[in-house]
Formats: C-alpha cells, sequence, structure tokens
C-alpha cells in the first residue's frame, strides 16, 4: 500500500505550517503573543485532515501540543510535526517508523478518568428498577391518552 499523503498534498500543505510558525516567531520576537490564535487555527484542521486521511496523527498532535506550551511554542514544532508525519507516511518500513510504532504499542489506551463516562454493558447500580428501554412502535393519540 503506498503512501497516504501524496505529493501535491505535501506541497500545498506544508507552506502553512512554515507561514504559521513564521508568524508565530516573528510575533514571539516582536514581544507579543497570539493568546493561541494560530494554534487554533492550525491544530483543528490539521488533525482532521489527518483523520480524514487515515494517517495516524499522533505524531502531529505531539507537535501540537508542544506548540501550545507558552514561548515553547516559537519553535518551528508544527512544521517538524508534519514533516515528521509525512516522512513515516512515506517510510512504514523504516527503523524508525517501527521504533515509533513500538513505543505508540507500548503506552497503554486511557480507559476513561476521573469525569469520563466509559461505555459499559452492565446496568448502572443507581438506576431506577421501573425505567423501560424505548421502544420502537407506533403509537397513537389514543394511545397516549390511555397511557396517561
Amino acid at each position: 500500500m503506498g503512501p497516504k499523503i501524496s505529493t501535491v498534498e505535501i506541497v500545498f500543505i506544508t507552506p502553512l505550517f512554515l507561514i504559521n510558525d513564521i508568524i508565530g516567531i516573528i510575533l514571539i520576537l516582536a514581544g507579543l503573543d497570539d493568546i493561541f490564535i494560530l494554534d487554533i487555527i492550525r491544530i483543528l484542521p490539521s488533525q482532521a485532515y489527518l483523520w480524514f486521511k487515515g494517517v495516524r496523527g499522533t505524531y502531529m498532535m505531539t507537535a501540537n501540543i508542544i506548540e501550545i506550551i507558552p514561548y515553547v511554542g516559537a519553535l518551528p514544532a508544527a512544521t517538524v510535526g508534519w514533516l515528521a508525519t509525512v516522512w513515516l507516511d512515506r517510510h512504514p518500513e523504516s527503523a524508525v517508523t517501527k521504533t515509533v510504532q513500538t513505543v505508540a504499542r507500548a503506552i497503554p489506551a486511557s480507559k476513561g478518568g476521573k469525569g469520563i463516562a466509559t461505555p459499559s454493558a452492565k446496568p448502572i447500580a443507581s438506576m431506577p428498577k421501573n425505567i423501560s428501554a424505548p421502544t420502537l412502535q407506533k403509537t397513537t393519540l389514543r394511545d397516549a391518552k390511555k397511557a396517561a
């Protein structure tokens, strides 16, 4: 199977990341801060693009997280993350790609934490017993009045 990111996409998307990083560097050198505006403009479309292409976006998300850190975000991490994602997409059999995939598999996936609802097949203990599951049946106004 060939690379998922085409050459044309690389040619058009790479300058966008470069421009975004250059603007961030200029703002920091001028003593200003973009207050996450550049990050929001870049993170959402880049992650959505990689998701739609079916490319693992972990590498790009790591660069995006680095970009969010104040003053460290002035480094061109987004461009480096994009180029790393492209390189790993183009060289799936390389030793670097296999190492990155091994490390990614070794990190346990989150199973939900405090305040995060996780799907469960078990009934909730605190749920009242008299609630029944909704059914898909045709009801009329007369049936609804009888039930009330």
